[in-house]
C-alpha cells in the first residue's frame, strides 16, 4: 500500500493540471442579423447592423419599410426615402430598438461589463440601461438570439 500512494498522489496531480481553461466569450464588435422586434401589440422585421460605433435598424416590414434608425449614443439618424433627419438621443422614446440596443453593448463593453452565465448552447448577459433591466441570450459563437427589456415590453427575436 505504502508503494502505492505516490503513484496515486502522481495521477492526482497530472489530472488536477489538466483542467479545462475556462473560456471568457466576448460579444462581437459588429455584426449583421435579421430580426423581429416587437414592443405591446406591434411588431416588425427588420435587420440589425451593429459597429464599434453604431446600432442601426432597418425595417423590413410595415408602412415603414425601408426606414434606417441608426444610434450612435448621442444623436438618432433616421433615413427615409432619401430624407434624412437627426434628433437628440435622450428625445427619443424608450421603446427604440436601436437606442436600446446601443445602449446595451455600451454597458457590456465597458470596463464592469456583465460576465456572461451559461446558458442552454450559449450565454446570458443581463444589465441595466436607461429604459430598465435588460437581458440578451447568445449563441455558442455569440451571435445574439434574443433581447428583452421587460419595463417597455419590448422584445427582439435574431435569426
Amino acid at each position: 500500500m505504502k508503494k502505492l500512494f505516490p503513484l496515486i498522489l502522481v495521477f492526482v496531480l497530472f489530472f488536477t493540471a489538466c483542467t479545462q481553461e475556462k473560456i471568457n466569450p466576448v460579444l462581437p464588435a459588429s455584426f449583421t442579423q435579421r430580426a423581429e422586434v416587437s414592443t405591446g401589440d406591434f411588431s416588425y422585421s427588420c435587420e440589425i447592423c451593429k459597429t464599434a460605433e453604431s446600432v442601426s435598424v432597418k425595417v423590413l416590414s410595415t408602412a415603414a419599410s425601408g426606414m434606417v434608425m441608426t444610434c450612435d449614443g448621442g444623436n438618432m439618424n433616421f433615413e427615409y426615402d432619401g430624407m434624412t433627419q437627426d434628433i437628440d438621443s435622450s428625445s427619443m422614446p424608450k421603446a427604440n430598438a436601436a437606442l436600446l440596443l446601443f445602449e446595451a453593448f455600451e454597458n457590456l463593453s465597458g470596463d464592469g461589463g456583465t460576465k456572461p452565465s451559461a446558458v442552454n448552447e450559449g450565454y446570458r448577459y443581463q444589465g441595466k440601461i436607461s429604459a430598465g433591466d435588460f437581458v440578451l441570450v447568445t449563441d455558442k459563437n455569440m451571435r445574439p438570439k434574443t433581447f428583452a427589456v421587460k419595463q417597455v415590453d419590448l422584445s427582439i427575436i435574431f435569426s
